[in-house]
């Protein structure tokens, strides 16, 4: 498990790491560079320990042995990435699960010096950055300012998160954050609690051993004798200290036949049908804004910044889209996680809108990157309205337990003109479904961003231990909550539904 360790000066590096993780979004890739090499590999670390509960991410370890890398392997690996690209071992074969953290592999530096050009400076990490991109993971490298090839590394996995202000790459590179700590700050924040592990998909073992093919032929290994530990080869920095053999890690790569069959198309397949996935949702998604605009509810008004921001034609259904969705097996019935939390439910809040469209009713709740809105708990959610099947989608401002406080955010909202004299009203939606929970308060941001960027109306809110809850939607009953599963099946996060509990941040 990735967790803020005991001495002050790595904990704040660990933390600003966290802290920088939306930095990342839209990155699939990233190299972490410093001028020390612990700062580095720490800032790595909390990268990796804030992305993992919402995508996969592997780090590799281009410093050599860096010691906070070690720690949470035990021992140093006897293979690990020299060993991948000069002699072919899998990827899959050296990358280590953490722990306690299913979503999160470390790749070691391996049996040799590390820190040589033709491995940082390889055009196979462009390859194996391209295919994280298309299985929507994340690879993270850190290594330290001074490595041979750094800028080709920094152009070939896309830009670098920078550790400390004295770090300058060569003109041309993309610098995607500098990370700087505060040394002084107090004990560390409490770490998140473990999510729920979940195995790399075949897409994902696919992508570490299908980029690297494609390049020099691997040269045959040495044998290892049994007997002491041999010394690493090649280039060694003066006062290394041998290697000890460790175990091999054999419960991830395919057969031999087929991966000598599948060659560099390994990854090739799951994005093709990845794309195909998505190209049925989005075809999904227009079918049901036309069956929205078709079957509009007279006692329901179209909102109109929904109408302004959604196109007006859309592509007809298949015919047989509505048979072939009846016969689909049901969903099990939800169930709720925290049934003793009912009275203590923040379940009030101010309807902002009622949209035909989901764009309108996210518009309407966080607006646009161009005019964002501040509304307290911003989220949307689907619904239905009576008996109509007819799917609508709602905004909602705000996580309150009494409707008189629920009547007091509506009137200052209308008093500060955010809200018109005739918009909103107060509801009651005590459900919504758990993204995360134990999050640090500083870390919640970096938790929101990385869930909206899944797609999901992401909001938090605070308990009163200090942590704080990330969570999707709000729902009159459970039955309307499980409108909203399709879209967290569809993000890979499993439905935990909830009451809501806590105050907004």
């Amino acid at each position: 498990m990735i967790a803020p360790p005991s001495d002050p000066r790595a904990a704040a590096w660990f933390e600003a790491g966290v802290r920088a993780s939306p930095t990342l979004a839209g990155h699939a890739s990233a190299v972490v560079v410093g001028r020390d090499a612990d700062a580095a590999a720490w800032v790595a670390l909390g990268l990796a320990r804030a992305i993992a509960p919402i995508r996969r991410v592997a780090l590799g370890d281009l410093i050599g042995d860096a010691a906070p890398i070690i720690g949470l392997l035990g021992e140093p690996p006897a293979e690990g990435i020299v060993d991948s690209f000069l002699y072919g071992v899998s990827l899959n074969r050296i990358a280590r699960e953490v722990a306690g953290l299913g979503n999160c592999y470390l790749l070691p530096s391996g049996s040799e010096h590390v820190q040589r050009e033709d491995i940082i400076a390889s055009d196979r990490w462009k390859r194996l950055a391209a295919g994280f991109g298309e299985v929507g993971a994340t690879l993270l490298l850190v290594t330290t300012a001074d490595a041979p090839g750094l800028d080709a590394l920094v152009e070939h996995v896309g830009g670098a998160v920078c550790v400390g202000a004295d770090v300058l790459l060569g003109p041309g590179t993309t610098t995607i954050a500098t990370v700087l700590a505060d040394i002084k700050r107090a004990a560390p924040a409490k770490a998140p609690e473990p999510v729920v592990a979940r195995r790399p998909t075949a897409d994902f073992r696919a992508v570490l051993d299908g980029a690297m093919q494609g390049g020099p032929a691997a040269a045959p290994r040495p044998p290892v004798p049994p007997g002491p530990p041999q010394p690493r080869r090649g280039p060694e920095p003066a006062g290394a200290r041998p290697r000890r053999p460790g175990p091999e890690v054999g419960g991830w790569s395919p057969p031999p036949a087929q991966a000598a069959r599948r060659g560099n198309r390994r990854w090739l397949v799951p994005a093709l049908l990845f794309a195909a996935a998505l190209a049925a949702g989005a075809a999904l998604s227009l079918w049901r804004v036309r069956v929205a605009t078709d079957r509009t509810d007279p006692g329901v008004a179209r909102d109109s910044v929904a109408a302004q921001t959604e196109p007006a034609v859309v592509p007809e259904a298949p015919p047989a889209a509505d048979s072939a969705r009846d016969s689909l097996p049901p969903e099990p019935p939800l169930e709720v996680a925290n049934p003793a939390d009912s009275l203590l439910a923040a379940g009030w809040a101010v309807e902002l809108v009622t949209a035909n469209t989901e764009g309108g009713a996210r518009v309407r709740a966080i607006g646009t990157p161009e005019q964002p809105t501040s509304f307290p708990a911003a989220t949307w959610a689907p619904a239905t309205i009576g008996a109509s099947r007819t799917l609508w989608f709602k905004a909602f401002a705000g996580a309150l337990v009494t409707r008189t406080a629920a009547e007091s955010l509506l009137a200052q909202l209308r008093r500060r003109r955010t809200l018109a004299a005739d918009q909103g009203r107060i509801v009651r939606v005590p459900f919504a479904f758990r993204l995360a929970g134990d999050v640090p308060s500083d870390s919640v941001t970096a938790y929101v961003s990385g869930f909206s960027g899944l797609g999901l109306p992401a909001y938090a809110l605070r308990r009163t231990d200090g942590t704080a809850e990330v969570l999707s939607g709000a729902f009159e009953s459970p039955q309307q909550a499980a409108l909203h599963v399709p879209a967290l099946r569809a993000a890979r996060v499993e439905p935990v539904l909830v009451y809501r509990t806590g105050g907004a941040f």
